[in-house]
C-alpha cells in the first residue's frame, strides 16, 4: 500500500500480478490472529537487539 504515496495519480509503475488469474493483487493489509484488520495504532515494531 505504500506505493500510493510514491506515485502521482496515473503515473506508470510496476504492479504485482497473480499468475493464475492475470489480475492485479489487491492491496495487502496486516490482520490480527482472529483475522480482524490491524490499524497502525494497534501495532509496534520491536527492534532486534544485537549483542556486541
Amino acid at each position: 500500500m505504500g506505493e500510493r504515496y510514491l506515485f502521482a495519480s496515473g503515473e506508470p509503475h510496476s504492479v504485482l500480478i497473480d499468475k493464475r488469474t492475470l489480475q492485479a493483487v489487491p492491496p495487502m493489509a496486516p490482520t490480527a490472529e482472529d483475522g480482524a484488520p490491524l490499524l497502525p495504532s494497534a501495532t509496534e515494531v520491536r527492534k532486534v537487539q544485537v549483542d556486541g
